[in-house]
């Protein structure tokens, strides 16, 4: 069964794919097809990308699986050190997930959590937008809001509100133009109070909403959230399973109006869509109270070592082709002098876990770079030749007019 498809039709004529290679796959035909959607919005780096399947590979013979209930595993540990890292500061703790669904269901279920060890036990209604998609199980659906997916398995659980779709081009009132943010701003204020924010335990959105229709938001619309979720202690989760990881432009795109939420999840692009991985990102604020450390990881059962290992090794790679530099710095400026360019000039944070630059392939000499402390060297390509080797790049490098060092 496929979601959302009826499978009577789909069976008649049913699409089969045997292979991809980079941006295109072929069916049991032999027909080849452009893979314009990307999978599902994850193939970043193609299909068949050696270096994963190397990275997949070589763990696979080295650690199947790390009981999660009595033990973790040293990659479990290097990829949340590695994703941190890309992160402001106040993100200390993350939860592994297998898919998108799971993340957003970790993020509302940590939310409610949040508020009621604070003392809170009446916040546990969660605010979403219609049109939005967050996922396919029980709450994710919940908070999703396309009547069509939804209807077949009303009664759905309770206390999940709906706004306005924040969408600039066709508000469903007449006002000026520049007014259409403060105007669903205040929209989404009026229904705050009238559900009671002492109510409220969560706002989920997209930054983009992508099954709305790739619905960008008004640009004042983030930061009012932010406030309004500030000043009546509502947790705010951004859903970027979808816009993380290059998708944008820019590694995440809450870094777009510089708007960071509480929950932070994402998927699909962090691994490339190789395997099943997803992760839900908190602030130091929301793991207070639960008395768990900073930096502490949750691995379930599914996220075993070679599923982490070759996450690991898509999000470095990945994070080298978007045009994006770290959260608190400008879009980088190609440069083609000697010493590479402007993203890989940016000074590095000084801490125990990250030394030295992240290396970009913007030029050709732009390769030596002072390796992370625990991870391998990146002073040359996987060819050896400091050059990135021949043959197809990944999508995000051709897009943005990088020279991609995903090169098969």
């Amino acid at each position: 069964m496929i979601d959302f498809t009826q499978m009577k039709a789909f069976s008649e004529e049913p699409l089969i794919l045997t292979e991809g290679d980079g941006v295109r796959v072929r069916d049991v035909d032999g027909k080849w097809y452009f893979d314009g959607l990307s999978g599902t919005f994850c193939l970043s780096l193609g299909h068949g990308n050696a270096q994963l399947v190397a990275a997949a590979t070589s763990q696979l013979s080295r650690l199947a699986l790390a009981a999660p209930t009595m033990a973790t595993s040293d990659r479990s540990l290097e990829l949340a050190r590695d994703l941190l890292s890309l992160l402001p500061p106040q993100y200390t703790t993350l939860k592994w997930g297998s898919s998108g669904s799971e993340a957003v269901e970790a993020a509302i279920k940590m939310a409610r959590q949040f508020h009621r060890q604070a003392g809170d036990p009446r916040k546990y209604k969660v605010l979403s937008h219609y049109r939005a998609y967050h996922g396919v199980t029980g709450h994710a659906l919940a908070a999703s809001g396309w009547r069509a997916s939804r209807s077949p398995y009303e009664p759905l659980a309770a206390g999940f509100v709906h706004l306005h779709t924040p969408d600039p081009y066709r508000p469903p009132f007449d006002v000026d133009p520049a007014e259409v943010g403060a105007t669903y701003v205040r929209l989404v204020e009026q229904v705050i109070e009238l559900e009671g924010p002492e109510t409220i335990a969560a706002l989920i959105t997209e930054p983009i909403l992508m099954s709305a229709g790739v619905v960008i938001p008004p640009p004042d619309y983030p930061p009012a959230l932010r406030a309004l979720c500030d000043r009546h202690d509502i947790v705010l989760v951004f859903d970027e399973i979808i816009t993380g990881f290059g998708r944008t432009g820019r590694l995440f795109a809450s870094e777009l109006t510089a708007t960071w939420p509480d929950i932070l999840v994402f998927g699909k692009g962090l691994t490339g869509g190789y395997v099943a991985l997803s992760a839900t990102v908190i602030t130091d604020r929301l793991r207070a109270p639960s008395g768990d450390p900073p930096g502490s990881s949750s691995q379930p059962a599914t996220r075993t070592p070679e599923t982490l290992s070759r996450a690991q090794s898509a999000s470095r790679r990945c994070r080298r082709c978007v045009t994006s530099t770290w959260w608190r710095t400008p879009p980088p400026v190609a440069s083609r002098r000697s010493n590479g360019c402007a993203r890989c000039r940016r000074a590095s944070r000084e801490s125990g876990t990250f030394a030295g630059r992240v290396s970009c392939s913007a030029s050709s000499s732009c390769a030596a770079t002072t390796p992370r402390s625990g991870f391998p060297s990146r002073r040359t390509s996987a060819s050896g030749s400091g050059k990135p080797p021949a043959g197809r790049g990944c999508s995000s490098g051709r897009a943005t007019g990088w020279r991609c060092s995903l090169r098969r």
